[in-house]
């Protein structure tokens, strides 16, 4: 009498999972990371290229958009070592082209680019506040031009005193009095806070 073996479809998954289970452990065990050639950070070696050899049209970029932040990151880091909320893109090397930033707003003023941080800066907001009010306290228009010049690696860089959410923050609190922010006809960005009601 001849035997019949039934076979199910849970015996052919279980087959199958166990040849492909087997098969992931012999390629971990044949390929280890050991056998790949691995590049050390700072053991680059650049190879000369003669570009100027070659009779192609350069590539312009009509726009760049910061879709991952990585220029926002540049920017962030330039904030930190320079302790500024508006970097100059001068001071990053950032492409004219950029169009969008992930976290910062760009500002074009007196033919510059510039990164303008979203964050608010409290110790610096403070300091603008203290000096308004004594300003203020005292009968004095307070009257400052917000141009300043910041030194970042050995190069002077032009920027501002404060970002756009900086200043709108201080002007918020002095809302209650005559507060302005005007161009003057050299491009001076000036606040300008007067001890009068509206």
């Amino acid at each position: 009498m001849e035997r019949k073996t039934s076979i199910t479809i849970c015996d052919v998954l279980r087959k199958e999972f166990s040849t492909e289970a087997e098969a992931i452990q012999d390629f971990e065990e044949e390929d280890t990371v050991d056998d790949l050639t691995v590049a050390e950070p700072g053991e680059q070696q650049e190879i000369p290229v003669d570009i100027m050899a070659v009779n192609a049209e350069a590539a312009v970029l009509p726009v760049i958009n910061d879709e991952h932040g990585r220029l926002s990151d540049i920017f962030e880091a330039l904030e930190t070592a320079t302790g500024q909320s508006v970097i100059p893109f001068k001071m990053g090397s950032i492409a004219p082209e950029v169009s969008s930033l992930a976290r910062h707003k760009i500002f074009e003023f007196g033919g510059e680019r510039y990164a303008m941080s979203h964050k608010l800066r409290e110790s610096v907001i403070d300091k603008f506040y203290v000096r308004i009010m004594k300003a203020l306290t005292s009968g004095i228009p307070f009257h400052e031009e917000l141009n300043t010049t910041v030194v970042y690696r050995d190069s002077d860089y032009h920027t501002l005193a404060l970002s756009e959410d900086e200043w709108t923050y201080v002007m918020a609190r002095f809302r209650n009095y005559k507060e302005k922010l005007y161009v003057t006809a050299k491009n001076k960005l000036v606040l300008e806070i007067l001890p009068e009601r509206k």
